[in-house]
């Protein structure tokens, strides 16, 4: 092998939740150095590019790559025999990427089937560097499971606000290099004119193919109101076109307003960032629990939970960072039946694959700085199949987990009611189930209540991959949730299960 640029990350993406016998593919993309990639016209063109116009933004954040360019080699694959196969994967540095004359080391293999039962992983080992690398858990059953898992980010920007890349570019990241199974793009409504709208729709629309790659059609209302009301995501279960809603406009300029408009529509509006001082969300400041189901708890900001002193260890930093009152942790205090959602409310043109650190051009012009953020979020869902709808519909039963951009596999049932459950029996002593299959070290489980810790939980030290929990445990009458957290300082959050006294 010619002297090529370091591998410092490889991303290996499999399905999660396979049959025996089933055939299934992995997706493969080699990373080495962060890079700059210049905005350059794309003229001529209707495929995409790495080098396109819109990658550096009129704010001044710069589009950012990692995927080594003509990287050629050979991963070699340990699965402990479960897996019949090719026992290595090669790219060549030619026939790789994701667009016609792109050779960055991206590449779909196949040709493997599972032949046991369980819980997997696949080891991927470059043979000369010896690099190793992690794929996600892969649970296998003896027939064909009835839902799988899949894994998106609903909360991306784009190049016509404050965001990189145009529409099309950030749909075709998400399915070919973040690897994501939906997404959606949520750009501030008071940024885009109506025709941009129309536009915006029709290629979210485009994008949606039901069983490959589901698209939500949203916006981001994004206000500043003095009754500090703070931001919604409103997301619709179907690809029809509406009117666009902002936040400027004196029909929608207050969240009762919004929220009158939309009680007639399929549709769900999602706080976010709800801790901040500036973007946050005083809850008192307005609320309908059939368009708000959910919260997103974690997004490239940091995590709205709870607050660092309470043991938040993604706070958020920037504008300002959190105030006291507003955290989700309130909000279920006051009764409030959030799901939660994972977003990346990402700016940076790379939705399912962010960076922990942003490129901006300095103020005085002089060159660029970068300035540190957290991986954006996502949102998990076990389905029958993957379509807008069923993610819609998941979203809306609370029945949803989040990650901090990892594919952990997550359960958690009380009583063997799933995430989202209301049990209406009294207090007492409940079964609590939880089973949480990571790719990294899980250091422990916390079960949380809307005031503090209830319990905590540790995985088998002989393997730290998969923690289990079957117990019985004395509830009182509440909301509960679990948070996981691994060596990496990843996180996974479950959407609550509620426990109400029989009347």
């Amino acid at each position: 092998m010619s002297v090529q640029e370091s591998i410092q990350r490889i991303l290996a993406v499999t399905p999660m939740c396979v049959g025996i016998g089933e055939p299934v593919v992995l997706k493969v993309k080699i990373c080495g150095d962060i890079k700059i990639i210049d905005n350059l016209s794309n003229y001529c063109s209707t495929t995409p590019r790495l080098k396109t116009w819109s990658n550096k933004a009129p704010r001044g954040s710069h589009f950012l790559d990692d995927t080594i360019d003509g990287w050629s080699g050979t991963l070699d694959l340990d699965t402990n025999g479960a897996l019949e196969g090719p026992t290595s994967i090669t790219f060549d540095g030619i026939h790789q990427g994701t667009f016609p004359g792109d050779q960055r080391a991206i590449r779909v293999f196949d040709g493997w089937h599972w032949t046991r039962p369980g819980i997997h992983h696949i080891r991927l080992t470059d043979r000369e560097s010896g690099f190793t690398a992690i794929s996600n858990p892969i649970i296998v059953t003896e027939t064909i499971p009835e839902n799988r898992a899949y894994f998106g980010d609903i909360h991306w920007q784009t190049y016509f606000t404050d965001g990189l890349r145009n529409p099309e570019e950030l749909y075709y990241y998400a399915k070919d290099e973040g690897f994501l199974d939906f997404g959606a793009i949520t750009d501030h409504s008071e940024g885009i004119t109506d025709r941009q709208w129309d536009y915006m729709c029709a290629v979210t629309e485009d994008f949606n193919i039901p069983g490959e790659f589901s698209t939500l059609i949203g916006e981001e209302w994004t206000s500043f109101a003095p009754s500090h009301c703070g931001h919604r995501n409103i997301y619709y279960r179907d690809g029809q076109r509406r009117p666009i809603y902002r936040s400027t406009d004196e029909h929608y300029d207050d969240i009762d307003k919004l929220y009158d408009t939309l009680k007639e529509e399929e549709a769900m509006a999602i706080p976010h960032h709800s801790s901040n001082i500036i973007m946050g969300v005083n809850w008192d400041a307005g609320h309908d629990p059939r368009l708000e189901p959910a919260v997103e708890i974690y997004s490239c900001w940091g995590s709205s939970e709870l607050s660092k002193e309470d043991g938040n260890i993604a706070p958020l930093l920037a504008e300002g960072g959190t105030t006291p009152g507003q955290y989700i942790r309130d909000a279920l205090r006051r009764g409030r039946r959030f799901g939660f959602v994972g977003g990346g409310d990402i700016h940076c043109g790379r939705p399912g694959d962010s960076f922990n650190q942003t490129c901006w051009t300095k103020k005085d012009g002089s060159g660029t700085e970068f300035h540190h953020q957290y991986v954006a979020g996502f949102t998990c869902a076990s389905l029958p199949q993957n379509t807008r709808e069923n993610i819609y519909d998941a979203i809306q039963n609370r029945a949803t987990w989040v990650t901090t951009q990892q594919r952990y596999y997550l359960e958690y049932t009380i009583d063997g009611c799933n995430m989202g459950s209301q049990i209406v029996n009294g207090t007492g002593i409940h079964q609590l189930h939880i089973l949480c299959v990571s790719n990294e070290d899980i250091v422990d489980c916390r079960l949380l209540s809307a005031y503090g810790e209830v319990a905590v939980f540790h995985p088998d030290p002989a393997n730290p991959l998969i923690l289990r929990i079957d117990t019985d445990l004395s509830l009182e009458k509440g909301v509960y949730y679990p948070r996981i957290t691994t060596v990496g300082g990843n996180m996974a959050w479950a959407s609550p299960i509620w426990i109400a006294k029989e009347d």
